[in-house]
């Protein structure tokens, strides 16, 4: 397995306590705003189908939005108990179109091959130091023409460069891995996908504080996303095809 044990535990025993902190309505909401919009634009407005598959679903940060496009909409995690407490939320906002399965992202055995329209993810591969094998599996189970589209951390963020300096043994570092757009490119190459979008995106992190003040770094942050700049912004949004 690509993701560890370790991050594999810290997950189940966090799953109860997750959306305190990473739900939607927890997060800043400038944040969510900007990540929700870049990633809808590298999808695409005709994206739907008949079957999605949602990596690393965890509780759902934008699962709500996305079941209605799709007839049937597959959400994959490898802690059962973060699915454990998908499930309710969802049945709660009346969304019964979901099937749960409990795997990790690169081993999709229950999913047939040449079966999905769409696989997308949102902070999964922070999970996974080769993305090889989940990319060879997202090629696998993608219909001709299908969509694999989703959001990371870039790791070529000055801001991670500076934090990983100032504090090289945090936590973070020794858990979280920091994509690149030369690794994204590389993994879905390799794979047989081809690249529709690479692209850089967001400048406030998720968990400061929302507050007025933050309205010029959102006009900023939509400005950078328009230049050669966007490459260092804290985030990537990609898309890649199944030929």
């Amino acid at each position: 397995m690509t993701q560890q044990p370790d991050v594999q535990e810290s997950y189940e025993q966090s799953a109860a306590d997750w959306d305190k902190t990473f739900a939607a309505e927890h997060l800043n909401a400038r944040h969510v705003q900007a990540c929700w919009r870049v990633f809808q634009k590298v999808l695409g407005s005709d994206a739907g189908g008949q079957i999605a598959v949602e990596l690393g679903v965890g509780t759902g940060l934008f699962t709500d939005r996305l079941a209605s496009r799709f007839q049937r909409l597959i959400a994959v995690d490898f802690s059962q108990q973060m699915l454990d407490v998908l499930k309710p939320k969802m049945a709660q906002k009346g969304i019964a179109n979901i099937d749960y399965v409990c795997a990790p992202a690169e081993a999709l055995g229950i999913i047939p091959s040449g079966s999905v329209d769409v696989a997308f993810c949102f902070g999964l591969l922070e999970n996974i130091k080769d993305f090889a094998p989940v990319f060879r599996e997202v090629r696998r189970i993608l219909k001709p023409g299908g969509r694999f589209a989703g959001v990371a951390s870039n790791g070529a963020c000055p801001w991670y460069t500076l934090r990983r300096r100032l504090n090289p043994d945090a936590w973070y570092w020794q858990d979280v891995h920091l994509a690149t757009a030369e690794e994204l490119r590389a993994a879905a190459h390799a794979a047989g996908l081809k690249e529709r979008v690479v692209t850089g995106w967001g400048l406030i992190p998720s968990q400061l504080p929302d507050s007025s003040l933050l309205a010029p770094i959102a006009v900023v942050e939509r400005v950078l996303e328009l230049s050669p700049l966007k490459r260092w912004m804290g985030g990537l949004a990609f898309r890649f095809d199944a030929p």
